[in-house]
């Protein structure tokens, strides 16, 4: 006798398929099949949806790398997503960046390492360790926040 998955495969099909191949399943099993299928697609949704308004946007290239450094005001996020210092931190930064309408660019420093200007953005930051966010107002750093230091967000994200 089949055991396991083989042996419900079996039973599967020959229950659910008549010999023309039409579905004979039972309508109690679509609904609970179909709600299934529904209650997953949305929870996907929903997950996607959470990520799209983070208020930290990830910088995927280089190109958009410069694009941040040119703007007039903008916050820098150095950390990796297995960096548990940056695990602690980030969710620190989202609320407060959510609740001065502000938003950070993520330069993952793992995803970025083989970058050309990789070692040149440390560089130009200072940048020796991470979490931190930077501040940056033409493109300079004018102040920085990092774990030891969260407590001084609030003030560099309300900067003029």
């Amino acid at each position: 006798m089949m055991r396991g998955i083989g042996h419900f495969l079996l039973y599967w099909e020959k229950e659910t398929l008549t010999k023309k191949g039409t579905c004979r399943m039972p309508r109690k099993q679509k609904k609970f099949l179909s709600l299934l299928f529904l209650s997953g697609l949305l929870m996907l949704l929903m997950a996607c949806g959470k990520e799209a308004n983070s208020p930290i946007v990830a910088i995927a290239n280089e190109t958009e790398y410069e694009e941040v450094v040119a703007k007039d005001v903008a916050y820098l996020y150095f950390g990796y997503d297995d960096c548990p210092y940056c695990k602690e931190f980030r969710p620190i930064l989202e609320e407060e960046l959510a609740e001065t309408g502000q938003t950070a660019y993520y330069y993952n420093t793992k995803k970025r390492v083989n970058d050309a200007n990789y070692n040149e953005v440390l560089d130009t930051y200072d940048v020796a360790f991470v979490p931190v966010l930077i501040r940056l107002e033409d493109g300079k750093a004018v102040g920085s926040v990092n774990l030891d230091t969260v407590a001084d967000l609030p003030a560099l994200l309300a900067e003029e």
